[in-house]
């Protein structure tokens, strides 16, 4: 559960596509719709790892169960396409890849 505007939001874990931090606002897109609150992607990584939720990039969480691929990207770097959610391909920080690739490569 998430805390909103109109009080808490509460959503699956499964449902949830990835999160995304801009400062200290978080974007949760899921099947449901996309939510924004305030808080911290570090302390949602460790609550989150669990559910099967890896940080790709210093902005990024993503679900693991929809990951679909892994791709070249601009300036020979690297972005996921997540399943059900073909909107975009979501970067994969320097730091983050070669934790990506192990789980990845599964």
């Amino acid at each position: 559960s998430f805390p909103s505007i109109s009080g808490t939001t509460k959503l699956m874990t499964d449902h949830i596509y990835y999160l995304e931090s801009d400062l200290r606002t978080i974007r949760v897109v899921a099947k449901e719709g996309t939510f924004t609150f305030t808080g911290t992607i570090s302390s949602l990584e460790e609550q989150l790892r669990p559910d099967g939720f890896i940080r790709i990039h210093k902005s990024f969480l993503i679900n693991l169960d929809y990951v679909q691929e892994m791709r070249v990207s601009y300036n020979s770097g690297y972005c996921v396409g997540l399943r059900h959610y073909e909107k975009e391909c979501l970067p994969i920080g320097r730091s983050q890849i070669r934790e990506f690739r192990q789980i990845f490569d599964r």
